[in-house]
């Protein structure tokens, strides 16, 4: 069984990595208008599809064999500002994205100042 949920260029999002409990997705769709010269009316005009972002949300616990270094990992390729291709768990080409930013929130820490639980939120945006 196949327990890959997406593919980030070489990064498998996965129960062993980091898996996101939640895909937020926001397009915007553009229009131009003209005001028509006997009309209190603007005309609109489709213009197209315009910003597309997504946001990956999860929770990464350490305890349970998944690793902060794999948070880690993202943070190094968001570093080179390239867009990395996302493919769904069955090849699907979703696109190229930019990772525009993590956030990650550490809570309940042991004595050594190790977090036991990190919620993340992986921004991206669509190029192409």
């Amino acid at each position: 069984m196949n327990n890959q949920l997406y593919i980030l260029d070489d990064f498998i999002f996965q129960g062993q990595t980091l898996a996101p409990n939640s895909w937020s997705e926001s397009v915007n769709y553009e229009f131009g208008f003209k005001q028509a010269i006997k009309s209190n009316s603007p005309n609109y005009q489709f213009n197209g599809v315009g910003e597309q972002k997504l946001s990956l949300k999860g929770t990464l616990i350490p305890y349970f064999g998944t690793p902060e270094s794999n948070l880690n990992k993202l943070k190094q390729k968001a570093q080179k500002g390239t867009a990395y291709l996302l493919s769904d768990s069955n090849g699907k080409k979703i696109g190229s994205f930019l990772i525009l930013s993590i956030e990650d929130e550490k809570t309940y820490f042991l004595p050594d100042g190790t977090a036991q639980k990190i919620d993340f939120t992986i921004n991206l945006k669509k190029v192409k």
